[in-house]
């Protein structure tokens, strides 16, 4: 049925005369702009407006000739059309179309169209989409194929000839060229890629670079996690205690054994990547140290890791940059704080908080939100200072070891064996994680490692803890004598805020809630008054100083 839109054409032409027609084919060829033109532009125009009467002619004629004739002109958006219809005859055949193509130049091309039936074998079907869709479906339908046939040789060059895989922890894709013995495996980066493309463009595979990202990047490439898959392929373990040997290397007192084969275990539980082993954080690190610089401490941290997982090493940890430091607990193994005594008192806090964070959700680089990720990071420090731990009750958290002798660097470990024996204990129930008695025992031994504040010499200078009712005894707040401290040495207390000295009054005395709020009983000491010089002394003085 036709359209309201052609019902209304027809209408509206219905009675129109063909000089109408004429004019509007003229103008459509040559504009409706009709200036003043010489005679031979005039009569040339008179020509054209003949061709035009003798063509309308010709088909109405032709449509008076043949059963049911109808003519169509089509003209507009650079195209211009005659298309003439009739009835055919009830017992007519299906004969080929003709088809001719004349250009401004005289030269005429023809050529046939097969009916449908014929073509592929099917009756043929009415398509009544727009013209325009009926011209660009085809070359859609061609274009799928091809684009999908050189995807599919590009994914078989790719796989012959590469080994690919998703490094979940580094957030990126590795490959390594087969056929070329033991696979190394390095980053696919820009330089890479391009490379790999133009391998393939040599093999006669028309593909761009966009290609292969889109498959570097897809589900085709296998996951895996360095550290999982190294502990999924150790050997069985052969008995010989190996973390034993290694911490001898470093020292032979045995509660640095005990405490370091404790610390190596809760390492290789979140290693390991199960979330059975992995709920508790390991919150406590070794710190090895000695005053004589060259016996190999940062060097044997080093060592701790296997080959295969060196990369996850890192002894870069800013505490300045908050966000940093949290990315790195979930994309390193290893963290060694070099020189652990030059890290600031004030920013000790911050590091326990790190050391005991059991869960991440970090925002990755080109990522918009932030995703949960697994904690793997583990700590270790060295020093060159022995009185480095300002706080007594939070030292369990490190357990510190006096290195006396130089460690031995130089012999192979046996890695298979060390970390296939932690993995064997882990997996029978052994307790990765430390007990309050073990964590007493550590901080009494830090005890010799342990830096006398200022402010703490200025309390133990002024004041004495006392039990209440001994003669001379005071209660007093923390605040109070802060105030009387602060008048006395200022200096003393200039790194030292009331806060803060407010925790060190709790790890040196017993504190006493009241009514009135918490306070210690003390006992003032009795100071000697300062020595004033003599007058020409003093005058003295001044005069060397100006």
């Amino acid at each position: 049925m036709p359209s309201a839109s052609c019902i209304f054409a027809e209408n509206h032409f219905k009675n129109r005369k063909p000089m109408n027609l004429i004019t509007r084919l003229r103008n459509f060829f040559y504009g409706t702009q009709t200036p003043q033109l010489p005679n031979t532009a005039k009569n040339a125009a008179a020509d054209h407006t003949l061709l035009y009467q003798q063509l309308l002619s010709a088909l109405q004629q032709a449509c008076a000739d043949v059963p049911g004739g109808k003519a169509f002109l089509i003209c507009g958006n650079g195209e211009f059309g005659i298309r003439l219809t009739w009835t055919p005859e009830a017992n007519a055949t299906d004969t080929p179309k003709q088809v001719y193509c004349i250009e401004g130049n005289g030269e005429v091309t023809g050529w046939e169209e097969q009916p449908e039936a014929e073509i592929t074998g099917k009756e043929p079907t009415k398509n009544i989409q727009p013209l325009s869709v009926q011209e660009s479906s085809p070359k859609k339908e061609e274009k799928a194929p091809k684009q999908q046939q050189i995807m599919q040789q590009l994914i078989g060059y790719l796989e012959e000839h590469y080994s690919f895989r998703y490094n979940r922890l580094a957030d990126r894709t590795e490959c390594a060229a087969t056929g070329a013995g033991e696979a190394t495996y390095m980053p696919v980066d820009q330089r890479t890629l391009n490379s790999i493309v133009l391998r393939a463009m040599d093999e006669g595979i028309a593909c761009w670079d966009r290609d292969v990202k889109r498959y570097v990047e897809s589900a085709h490439v296998p996951a895996y996690h360095p550290f999982i898959h190294y502990f999924d392929n150790l050997p069985e373990w052969d008995g010989k205690d190996r973390v034993s040997e290694l911490a001898r290397r470093v020292s032979d007192d045995g509660l640095w054994i005990n405490s370091f084969h404790r610390w190596m275990l809760a390492c290789t539980a979140q290693w390991m990547g199960k979330e059975a082993y992995s709920q508790r954080a390991n919150s406590v690190a070794p710190i090895l140290i000695s005053t004589q610089q060259g016996l190999g401490k940062s060097t044997f941290c080093r060592m701790l890791l296997p080959k295969p997982l060196q990369d996850y090493f890192t002894e870069s940890f800013d505490l300045n940059n908050a966000s940093g430091a949290e990315n790195k607990l979930a994309a390193c193994g290893l963290i060694n704080i070099d020189e652990f005594d030059r890290l600031p008192a004030t920013r000790l806090p911050q590091l326990k908080n790190l050391m005991q964070m059991e869960s991440l959700r970090i925002r990755r680089a080109y990522k918009r939100n932030a995703e949960p990720l697994p904690r793997i990071a583990s700590f270790i420090g060295t020093s060159n200072r022995l009185d480095l731990l300002t706080d007594l009750s939070g030292s369990r958290r490190f357990i510190c070891v006096e290195v006396e002798r130089a460690i031995d660097c130089t012999t192979p470990i046996d890695y298979g064996q060390l970390y296939a024996q932690l993995k064997h204990e882990i997996e029978r129930g052994e307790r990765y994680w430390f007990s309050k008695e073990e964590e007493a025992d550590i901080q009494q031994s830090n005890r010799k490692f342990y830096r006398v504040t200022p402010a703490e010499e200025l309390v133990g200078t002024c004041f004495r803890f006392v039990e209440p009712g001994e003669p001379g005894a005071r209660l007093m707040s923390a605040a109070d004598m802060y105030a009387v401290l602060k008048r006395k040495n200022a200096a003393a207390l200039r790194d030292c805020s009331c806060t803060a000295f407010s925790r060190l009054l709790a790890q040196m005395g017993r504190r006493v809630h009241t009514r009135y709020g918490n306070g210690y009983w003390v006992k003032a000491l009795q100071l000697p008054a300062p020595s004033t010089p003599p007058e020409g002394e003093l005058r003295d003085t001044l005069r060397v100083r100006e």
